[in-house]
């Protein structure tokens, strides 16, 4: 058996269950945002991207932005992209998080991942029986696309960190330990932003 998206948006909704801990978030890295911001201008279709990782860079008093996040908005809490005709509208360029529904990879130690399907994806719940029986290998077989591309997601966010520890030791950035909550909101409020790629 294998994965074919039904196109019918669950992933691109808030849960309908969601509070403060649930909250979905669909990360957007910043080398995927211009075409996503160009479609949406084109397509006059209304998007917000709201910062998502960050973190002070006290060395030069700055805000370094790993990831946005796309607002979920309306009454149906939402993403933009979305259409209920079409599916996701920006399928061909859409975020790496998105490519890779609904599998999540998650490294364990050193040695070993943990492969794991999102039980609300429809096709997953439409598939239960068969589906939650998958060992880790047949998942992998299953959804070949979406594993690869939750494969490329871990090893872009690993690569992320071995950066940042780089920066660090080559003291071009310091993050501090321990942050005042007030004295962040300030940072947050009066620092200019920059991104992590232009470090």
């Amino acid at each position: 058996m294998n994965f074919t998206c039904i196109r019918c948006g669950t992933c691109c909704h808030e849960y309908p269950f969601a509070d403060e801990t649930s909250l979905k978030r669909i990360p957007v890295f910043i080398d995927e945002i211009e075409k996503l911001e160009q479609f949406a201008t084109e397509q006059d279709i209304k998007i917000k991207f709201l910062e998502d990782v960050i973190f002070p860079n006290i060395i030069n008093e700055k805000i370094v932005v790993i990831t946005y996040k796309i607002v979920l908005e309306g009454n149906e809490r939402c993403c933009p992209f979305f259409s209920a005709d079409l599916g996701c509208q920006v399928n061909s360029f859409k975020p790496i998080a998105c490519k890779a529904y609904p599998i999540a990879q998650k490294k364990v130690d050193a040695f070993h991942v943990s492969i794991d399907l999102d039980p609300y994806c429809k096709f997953v719940e439409n598939h239960e029986e068969e589906v939650g029986t998958f060992s880790e290998k047949e998942i992998v077989a299953s959804f070949p696309s979406e594993f690869n591309e939750s494969k490329r997601l871990m090893e872009k966010n690993q690569q992320i960190i071995l950066k940042i520890k780089q920066l660090t030791y080559q003291g071009k950035i310091n993050i501090p330990e321990i942050v005042d909550p007030e004295k962040f909101d300030e940072w947050l409020q009066t620092w200019d932003r920059e991104y992590l790629d232009d470090l």
